[in-house]
């Protein structure tokens, strides 16, 4: 794609991650809440200057395993998940070089752990001690609009393609449609009664709900789920 269409993709990508419930938690982040990155030197194979101090190698890998698994400890050749660290050097047989810049991201979600909110405790929803951040996937690109463009599309594959108001329901939904949240009295700005407002804890623990059905919840969040289920009960979540 030409530069243009990037940025316009990247855009899109932002205003996609800002409305997600997954990242509810309404941080200073400008990105959204739980999106972290860094710009990082890499070689030819995107390994950074650290790499050449060591690189760990593991038995799965086989061919390079038998070449330094000689490296192993004594002391630890019955550790079930033995591990070498291999300068990169003597890994590749060449010297660590610059070729070029990898922005490396990494997006973590949220689960809102706090007390249901009310008129009286709303202020408790920007309490970040109110929020268990659960880390999430990670990536590299070679600038920083393809970063937030692959952290988007890897959002959507397990998170869900979805924003806040994918979670109304019918009757709230009805009811925004029909209904402004402010009414305009005196030439002041006052609040809608008739207006049903949703706040972000119950669209995050409506798409939590969602996302423990997915099979990627399933594989790497199941010791949580008996917590999340208490979360969801707490808060009439049905």
């Amino acid at each position: 794609m030409n530069a243009h269409t990037q940025k316009l993709k990247t855009i899109e990508a932002l205003e996609f991650l800002k409305e997600h419930p997954a990242f509810a938690f309404e941080s200073d982040n400008p990105i959204c809440c739980g999106f972290w990155f860094g710009m990082h030197d890499v070689c030819k194979r995107g390994y950074s200057k650290s790499a050449i101090n060591g690189i760990t190698v593991f038995p799965s890998q086989k061919k390079n395993w038998e070449k330094f698994k000689h490296l192993l400890p004594e002391d630890e050749k019955d550790d079930p998940c033995p591990s070498v660290e291999v300068k990169y050097a003597d890994l590749f047989g060449e010297p660590w070089e610059s070729h070029h810049v990898e922005f490396w991201w990494e997006i973590s979600f949220f689960i809102w752990q706090g007390p249901k909110i009310s008129c009286d405790n709303h202020l408790k929803i920007y309490d970040r001690i109110n929020w268990q951040m659960c880390s999430g996937p990670e990536g590299g690109s070679r600038s920083f609009e393809d970063a937030i463009i692959k952290a988007a599309e890897t959002v959507k594959k397990i998170y869900g393609d979805f924003c806040n108001e994918d979670f109304l329901t019918p009757e709230e939904r009805f009811n925004h449609e029909t209904e402004n949240l402010f009414l305009s009295e005196n030439f002041t700005l006052e609040h809608n009664p008739k207006y049903i407002q949703i706040t972000n804890d119950v669209f995050n623990l409506r798409w939590l709900k969602w996302f423990m059905t997915t099979e990627y919840a399933k594989k790497n969040w199941d010791f949580d789920f008996e917590e999340w289920k208490n979360l969801l009960k707490r808060n009439d979540i049905k």
